[in-house]
């Protein structure tokens, strides 16, 4: 079996476990891309040594020579920052609307970010905002469901930002002013 064939293997285990779909998949690109450079890191001087079969040797269309792909970071944040997981955020925060009162997902999402700007994180990831709903109200919000907040960047509630993870730019929520205002406004009694 070729080493190729084994990382595939591995990962292909590795992300049984992960039942969402989108996770599951995100989880094997994750493996398969950590056990290539792995193995790349192993072979003795792989970075002075070009095989006919490198990216940067290879033929395209018109006689271009494909460029190689500069090592991108990914942009997705997979885990959460310890800082979050410490944050002591309670149902009851001073200055915020009740949780129960909150019937759309992204207010819910807003309201997140406002409490941790309040413990002074400025701007979560997905799966952090998820992790913190789950832990703090069990409520389950896939960080799938979480980028469901892009739509709400037009209208000035939210915007991306990059933070810092390790050695990873990865893209985060930051809530704005419109946002803070929103959570200001009294909930709309609901209709039976």
């Amino acid at each position: 079996m070729t080493d190729h064939q084994k990382i595939l293997q591995l990962a292909e285990e590795a992300a049984k476990v992960v039942q969402d779909p989108d996770l599951r998949k995100i989880a094997f690109q994750e493996v398969v891309r950590s056990e290539l450079q792995k193995a790349d890191a192993r072979q003795p001087g792989h970075s002075e040594k070009e095989t006919p079969d490198s990216p940067t040797n290879i033929k395209v269309h018109r006689n271009k020579t494909q460029r190689s792909r500069s090592q991108s970071k990914i942009t997705r944040a997979v885990g959460t920052r310890d800082e979050v997981r410490n944050l002591d955020i309670s149902p009851d925060e001073p200055g915020l609307p009740s949780w129960s009162s909150i019937s759309q997902d992204w207010i819910k999402f807003c309201w997140i970010l406002e409490a941790a700007v309040r413990k002074d994180v400025d701007g979560l990831t997905s799966p952090e905002i998820s992790y913190l709903v789950d832990h703090i109200f069990r409520e389950n919000y896939s960080p799938a469901q979480v980028n469901n907040l892009k739509k709400k960047i037009g209208g000035g509630f939210v915007r991306v930002v990059k933070l810092t993870v390790g050695d990873r730019k990865v893209d985060a929520w930051k809530i704005l002013s419109a946002g803070t205002a929103q959570l200001k406004k009294p909930a709309a009694p609901a209709t039976q």
